[in-house]
């Protein structure tokens, strides 16, 4: 449970206030800490989740009809559903404000898959692709929600990669599951 306040304080903590109205803060706090509480109640009430409703449930009603989802069954562990659902909430609000999902029309495809490694270990592999949104560029600035992608795979062992190609944000993600 004190893992729980530590994650919610940096949260709270990291947020960013930099051009944010007091409204925008809120909603992007609260939409945060949703994405967090409900990916905590399911680690805790189970021992694996599967990978496509943890995706659906950590985008939530943003990418209602707009969502291509492609991949083998997957059970993510509980010790990896905080961290997966984290990143994947924060790639779905960028959609919304800034990405495909900011203008009708726009799609998010995302595939996945499992890499077997060595010794019995294996990866989650998963693709996530904008598609139909606004030109993207590289951001002026980094963001707290560049940071929370990055430094919450790198925390499990994982990685991310963003990549702004002007037809849409992609994002290559690895996690040892």
């Amino acid at each position: 449970m004190a893992n729980l306040f530590a994650v919610v304080r940096a949260i709270a903590m990291q947020t960013d206030t930099h051009d944010y109205t007091a409204v925008e803060y809120r909603d992007a706090l609260l939409g945060r800490l949703q994405a967090t509480l409900r990916a905590q109640e399911i680690a805790a009430n189970h021992e694996a989740a599967d990978f496509e409703g943890l995706l659906r449930q950590s985008v939530g009603d943003a990418g209602e009809g707009r969502l291509d989802c492609t991949g083998v069954a997957i059970q993510v562990p509980s010790s990896r559903v905080l961290a997966i659902s984290m990143i994947l909430h924060e790639l779905g609000t960028n959609a919304l404000k800034y990405g495909a999902w900011s203008v009708a029309g726009g799609r998010v495809h995302v595939t996945w898959a499992v890499e077997e490694g060595l010794e019995e270990a294996s990866d989650l592999v998963c693709e996530w692709r904008e598609i139909g949104g606004p030109p993207v560029s590289l951001p002026s600035r980094r963001g707290y929600g560049t940071e929370l992608i990055e430094g919450t795979s790198a925390h499990i062992g994982g990685r991310v990669e963003l990549h702004y190609h002007p037809d849409g944000l992609s994002a290559s993600i690895q996690i040892p599951l």
